[in-house]
């Protein structure tokens, strides 16, 4: 998991506020001409953006994960990380490290969309009613209010593919062959089998789980980067531009 977070993350918000501030999304300056809706369609394609970059590199990952999760009821049957990873790869190539990546930004790349348009507009919302004067700037409650809401309401959205998207990881194979062919395939099997209910297993449990994650990552997010805007940190990470800003 560490593998794969460490990097996907920093590259997911990197490409997010390199995007964001292109585009001219929220608090991305004073010289910013959009108006509100603009900002929010700029904070949305920035969240599809960094979310093709992040998934390239934690599909598989995520697989890899998945394959020793199951360990002892598929024919991985490895216990570390490079087994597991070689055995995947001799069953079924590279390709199948990205067997459900089309799945993944299928269901990630709206649902960041959703999730980062939403968390900059419960900071604008939040912020007059703590009373506050500056929605840009770090505050913990903002920032963890914000980031559960989005957390929520991105893991609810997403829930119906992300079943999908675990079939298909985790598809044990009979005889060489995947239980699966691919995405369309998995859902007619899943509808016929379970119906829409199927695709709803796991949602409270899922928004639970993700709701408070975003509200921790948001904090812990907002506060690094308002420890490299300090004067000590500024002038080796910021431009003379974003000494003004702090989104």
């Amino acid at each position: 998991v560490v593998l794969g977070a460490i990097p996907g993350h920093a590259i997911h918000f990197a490409t997010y506020e390199a995007v964001k501030s292109r585009l001219g999304g929220s608090h991305t300056g004073t010289q910013n001409s959009n108006t509100e809706w603009q900002q929010g369609a700029a904070d949305a394609v920035a969240g599809s953006c960094a979310t093709l970059m992040h998934d390239g590199v934690s599909t598989p990952v995520d697989v890899v994960k998945q394959r020793m999760q199951l360990y002892g009821h598929t024919a991985t049957n490895s216990r570390t990380i490079l087994s597991t990873a070689s055995a995947v790869l001799r069953e079924g190539g590279v390709r199948a490290f990205f067997v459900s990546y089309p799945t993944t930004v299928a269901m990630n790349v709206p649902v960041f969309a959703i999730y980062f348009a939403t968390y900059e507009r419960v900071k604008k919302w939040v912020t007059p009613m703590l009373r506050l004067a500056d929605d840009s700037a770090f505050n913990p409650w903002v920032n963890s209010i914000a980031g559960a809401a989005a957390g929520g309401i991105a893991a609810a959205c997403s829930n119906p593919l992300d079943v999908i998207k675990t079939r298909l990881q985790t598809q044990v194979r009979a005889d060489g062959k995947p239980e699966y062919t691919g995405p369309i395939d998995c859902t007619k099997k899943l509808l016929a089998r379970d119906g829409i209910r199927g695709f709803l297993k796991g949602m409270s449990a899922r928004v639970i789980y993700q709701a408070p994650g975003a509200a921790c990552c948001w904090v812990a997010y907002e506060y690094v980067k308002h420890v490299l805007k300090s004067p000590f940190f500024g002038d080796f990470f910021l431009d003379d531009d974003d000494d003004h800003d702090d989104h």
